[in-house]
């Protein structure tokens, strides 16, 4: 091993943000992306697969590298990213959301290749093969009713096939059924394509394995160069090399737009490696610690966006659970690290230890709350409802922020759109107009109503539209894979896909489904019962007047507003009529969607996680009944509005289980924030273990949150320097608290201000 981690930590935390390029080992980053573009001209009547991986060629033949001797893992290579820019969700919050989103996302987390490949060819192929419903879905976006795109980012390949073969076996199986193909006669036209897409990606990645390998003999750090030059020709065999063919692989899938959202169930995976080398002696428990320092951190210099996955535990198919010494040593590591990065998704089954519950609570406690819960129980009658058994989906992995996928079995699409249900009241007021620019979108209905059941229909009738609307939009998209992005490195490591000779996106998987995200619900049912009450049922204003009210942002009806805002009939309180009116819509969403055959084969999955659009759309939505002001946050995942889970978070939760979660396959936490006296000592971690198994016990398919005061948030916001490590959990991922924007420290500090001090 190399000097310890700590030893080295001054060269590591800032080795993205201060690289040292070797200059002479390559093109740097602009003159890379110039030349690659020119590249992509010469060679643009080829087909797409092999165009993604010639450039893909082009890069790592060219790109400059740099060897850092401070690192167990010590390559980086240059293309061009900014990892100056942070890789956390805050960038979703600046004031002009529409095109920074977009903006970081790329300077933090993509590269040469997305910008030359994947952001030219989706714009030009869905302007010239669906122009209409490319514009369509611009204005959709625009006007804060949701986003739909086909999803390529969210992926995850077989890690267990990456580390069974390793890079060279995975180019070996691809030469060799293609091989076998051609001379039986069966290889199709489009297979040889496809094939010799895989096998150009991976002996560009052999060959790049090679230059860091002699550049690492530019330093004396020999068990470095020894690791590389057993990957140029070998699979894994040691912990060491098990973790660095995977942050390796990780780097190379993700030149392009894939992002590779999670490392696999890692104490599985790694646990076989981590037997042998502490029953051979090669290295000790405290060696494979050390490695593990080095190897989070690498992830957390590197800014990863929205933070990099991995997953803990879980279940065979015969219900035992599955945690081991692996398991305490990685949960050690990572308390004692800190980082908001990688991320834990922690698979659930009532078997696991309380010694790992408590484990964890004390983790979330502490204030190192990236660490997701999903429970396997539910997870496995959710792929029951379409139609997939417990036997397959016992492999299930959590990727992105908490979504199910089946590793090596199943592309998932897990966001191909986000729907702002809460702009379905807001049609059936205007008649199917947005009320802050006026424009049409879709199917006009009357613009006043004489009864509650007209209104109540008319939502239903544009709630029906949107979804339609989305899942046709959807549907073209994915028809356009193979034109647009499709992913020979990912493929490569699918049996599946090399079978076929078919591409990850386009018919390679067994299972090829779509996901649709559903939120604000909560402000659609708080709405919905805010109408009732104002127009219906005790007259305080007539339709035209509340038409007037949203059309103002409330201005002259502030008495109005404010009364509505302190009613105490809101979703999220286990209160009869908003919980259930949550269950119809929840219902109806879920009887639209789950298990509707898509356009690539599958079905589609059902979820009600908002991630950041809760806060981008909203900027975009003019105000609600429920009293909600224009442009300010509508409610995000299952949760209540903000500031109006006013009975804790118990009733939360039981308003929560009201609903169906094995409908959820999509995922959806329950979001808790915890007054930390509530769960102070021994006995509030076996609170908090006894809240978290409860929930789960009644079905509750995920949860996350946070234990922190209002008191905290409030020093913070004023005294930033003094909080810089304070870490909340936003969606599916965490940020530093004084990094988010005043607007949403202030949607925190509002929801810590509503809660009880007590479980």
């Amino acid at each position: 091993m190399v000097n310890g981690f700590y030893d080295n930590r001054t060269h590591l935390d800032k080795e993205y943000e201060y690289p040292n390029w070797n200059e002479r080992s390559g093109q740097d980053a602009d003159t890379l992306s110039r030349n690659l573009k020119a590249f992509v001209d010469e060679h643009i009547d080829l087909p797409m697969p092999l165009l993604r991986a010639k450039a893909f060629d082009y890069l790592l033949a060219n790109a400059q590298i740099e060897i850092n001797p401070h690192n167990i893992f010590a390559d980086k290579v240059n293309l061009g990213i900014k990892y100056e820019d942070s890789a956390g969700q805050e960038r979703f919050f600046d004031e002009d959301t529409t095109d920074k989103s977009i903006k970081h996302e790329k300077s933090a987390s993509k590269d040469i290749l997305t910008a030359n490949l994947y952001m030219r060819f989706n714009k030009e192929v869905q302007e010239r093969e669906i122009p209409v419903e490319y514009q369509r879905n611009i204005q959709a976006e625009s006007i804060g009713i949701g986003t739909a795109w086909a999803d390529y980012w969210h992926t995850l390949p077989d890690w267990n096939e990456i580390l069974r073969l390793g890079f060279p076996g995975l180019l070996k199986r691809a030469e060799d059924i293609k091989a076998e193909k051609s001379s039986d006669g069966e290889l199709l036209p489009e297979q040889e394509v496809y094939y010799e897409s895989v096998i150009i990606s991976y002996r560009a990645i052999v060959s790049f394995i090679r230059r860091l390998y002699e550049e690492s003999l530019c330093y004396d750090i020999p068990q470095y160069s020894g690791c590389l030059r057993h990957l140029m020709h070998h699979p894994p065999e040691t912990m060491y090399q098990v973790l660095e063919t995977s942050y390796l692989f990780i780097t190379l899938l993700e030149i392009g737009v894939e992002n590779g959202r999670s490392l696999g169930i890692i104490d599985h995976l790694y646990y076989p490696y981590f037997k042998a080398d502490i029953g051979s002696g090669r290295y000790s428990v405290e060696d494979i610690r050390e490695m593990f320092r080095y190897f989070f951190n690498k992830f957390n210099a590197a800014k990863r966006f929205a933070a990099q996955p991995l997953a803990l535990c879980g279940t065979t198919p015969d219900g035992t659970g599955t945690d081991n010494d692996l398991t305490f040593l990685i949960l050690d590591v990572y308390g004692e690290l800190g980082h908001l990065n990688p991320k834990i998704q922690l698979r659930y089954n009532p078997n696991l230890s309380d010694q790992l519950m408590e484990k964890v609570s004390g983790l979330i406690r502490k204030g190192q709350s990236s660490i997701v819960i999903i429970n396997d129980e539910a997870v496995y009658r959710g792929y029951e409802k379409i139609g997939i058994p417990r036997s397959i989906s016992a492999g299930y992995v959590p990727i992105g922020c908490y979504e199910p996928v089946l590793m090596g079995k199943e592309d998932a699409m897990i966001c191909n759109a986000f729907i702002n249900i809460a702009k379905a009241v807001e049609f059936a007021i205007t008649g199917g107009s947005d009320i802050l620019t006026g424009e049409l979108f879709g199917m006009k209905t009357p613009k006043n109503f004489k009864t509650f059941e007209g209104f109540y229909k008319a939502f239903y009738e544009h709630l029906d539209y949107l979804i339609d609307y989305f899942v046709d939009n959807i549907d073209k998209q994915t028809r356009l894979s193979m034109q647009i992005n499709p992913s020979p490195v990912l493929s490569g490591t699918i049996q599946s896909c090399m079978e076929r000779g078919k591409d990850y996106f386009s018919g390679g998987m067994q299972y090829s489904n779509t996901t649709i995200k559903c939120y604000a619900l909560a402000t659609t049912v708080d709405s919905i019962l805010a109408v009732k009450k104002l127009v219906f049922d005790e007259k305080l204003m007539s339709f035209s007047e509340l038409q007037e009210a949203l059309r103002n942002d409330w201005k002259g009806y502030e008495k109005i507003q404010l009364m509505i805002k302190h009613d105490k009939n809101k979703y999220g309180n286990n209160r009869t009529e908003p919980d259930n009116l949550m269950c119809v819509i929840f219902n109806h969403l879920s009887g639209r969607i789950v298990g509707r055959k898509n356009a690539r084969g599958g079905v589609y999955r059902f979820g009600c996680d908002s991630i950041h659009t809760s806060a981008i759309q909203g900027k975009k939505t003019g105000a609600t009944p429920d009293g909600r002001n224009a442009h300010e946050p509508v409610s995000k995942n299952l949760c209540a509005v903000s500031g109006m889970e006013r009975n804790g978070v118990t009733a939360l939760m039981q308003s929560i289980l009201k609903l169906d979660h094995d409908s959820l396959l999509g995922s959806e936490p329950l979001d808790y924030i915890i007054h930390p006296s509530a769960v102070q000592g021994k006995a509030g971690l076996k609170a908090m273990n006894a809240m978290f198994r409860t929930y789960f016990a009644k079905g509750g398919i995920a949860l996350q949150g946070n234990i922190i005061n209002a008191e905290s948030l409030l020093e913070a916001q004023k005294n930033p320097q003094k909080y810089q490590n304070l870490q909340v959990r936003l969606c599916g991922w965490n940020a530093y608290f004084v990094d988010l924007t005043f607007v949403q420290q202030n949607e925190f500090i509002k929801q810590t201000q509503s809660m009880r001090s007590t479980i």
